[in-house]
């Protein structure tokens, strides 16, 4: 008698160690997406620095970020029980061949550059002198390790292709595209403190379609690098934040420390959107969970981009979603930094 008990004990705990076994296994086993779900409405005086600026506004200009991580199984269960996280295949995120490190350095030198355009865009808004060069092409991923070796290395800085100083990476497009798969081109280029010069056999690049003629290239992702100069300095501290699309906000945090008026009035206002030099807005991603973040902090403003082109959803996205989810949050669609300016104008001109 006292041996079946013992022996059912021991059944009940082999089970229960099973299925914690299952649970763990099923809680850690990684899967091909990411999560991604809202993620903070981050305050941009916080993160911007304009050198002898005018005093504090009474309002905040406010950053909008998602957040983002490599999803587990346990995540299959986490996005049917939250309904404002999603799953999205790591091939919608990850350009073809990119590694997550590759990404994140990508987001990084979008940052960076967002930051640069940002400051451009808001001190031509002031009127006031600004210089930029375009330093470099900086590698942030490479295309199919199997085609070549390591001539070209994630972080090298491009500056000439067959001694032509390289303007763009349209530019650097235009020199490629005449050129053959195998043949062979001189890069200049910066790795770490050293400048070098490297041969590169020119590499088959993939088609969208698999059907179209390879065309040759580098077989690289690039980004342009920028450096801008001001007066006064402008200093941007974005932390763990990647990616361009705060560039609108930057801008307008700029502008509000540049200003003697007081562009919030008091207001949160928060927003997203990509930023050129010359102030156009751009598209941005993950518009979705941004309009969600900027309504937990309470915005009374959400500036978006401008649906423009058929291909274009941001606006009509933040829109469905703040209709279906009661967000009351004031919606304002702009194409560029200066009708941002001019909305927030008249608000205070009443």
């Amino acid at each position: 008698m006292h041996l079946k008990k013992w022996n059912k004990s021991i059944i009940g705990w082999l089970s229960l160690s099973i299925l914690l076994l299952g649970l763990g296994i099923f809680s850690i086993f990684p899967i091909p997406y990411f999560v991604i779900q809202p993620g903070e409405a981050v305050t941009a005086a916080q993160i911007v620095d304009v050198k002898q600026s005018k005093t504090a506004s009474s309002g905040e200009f406010l950053l909008t970020t998602i957040s983002m991580r490599e999803a587990k199984m346990f995540d299959y269960l986490h996005t049917y029980l939250f309904p404002h996280t999603e799953l999205v295949d790591q091939t919608e995120v990850l350009a073809r061949y990119e590694s997550e490190a590759e990404y994140e350095k990508r987001q990084e030198t979008n940052m960076k550059n967002s930051q640069n355009k940002a400051v451009l865009a808001a001190f031509q808004q002031a009127n006031l002198p600004i210089s930029s060069e375009m330093t470099g092409i900086e590698v942030v991923g490479l295309v199919d390790d199997s085609q070549r070796g390591d001539e070209l290395r994630v972080g090298d800085i491009l500056l000439a292709i067959n001694g032509v100083k390289l303007q763009s990476v349209s530019h650097l497009l235009e020199i490629l595209k005449p050129l053959a798969v195998g043949e062979q081109v001189v890069v200049n280029l910066q790795r770490g403190q050293e400048l070098m010069k490297e041969p590169v056999r020119l590499i088959a690049l993939p088609t969208d379609d698999g059907k179209d003629k390879a065309r040759a290239g580098l077989g690289i992702l690039p980004m342009e690098m920028l450096t801008v100069k001001s007066e006064p300095q402008v200093e941007i501290n974005a932390e763990n934040i990647g990616g361009p699309s705060a560039g609108l906000m930057f801008a307008l945090e700029i502008l509000d420390q540049l200003s003697p008026e007081d562009l919030t009035q008091g207001m949160k206002i928060a927003g997203t959107g990509t930023i050129s030099e010359n102030g156009e807005v751009g598209q941005i991603g993950g518009i979705e969970h941004k309009i969600i973040a900027a309504n937990r902090e309470k915005a009374q403003i959400f500036f978006c981009p401008k649906d423009r082109s058929p291909e274009d959803s941001n606006e009509k996205v933040v829109k469905q979603i703040a209709d279906e989810l009661n967000i009351k949050v004031k919606i304002v669609p702009v194409r560029t930094l200066s009708e941002a300016i001019a909305y927030l104008q008249d608000i205070a001109s009443g």
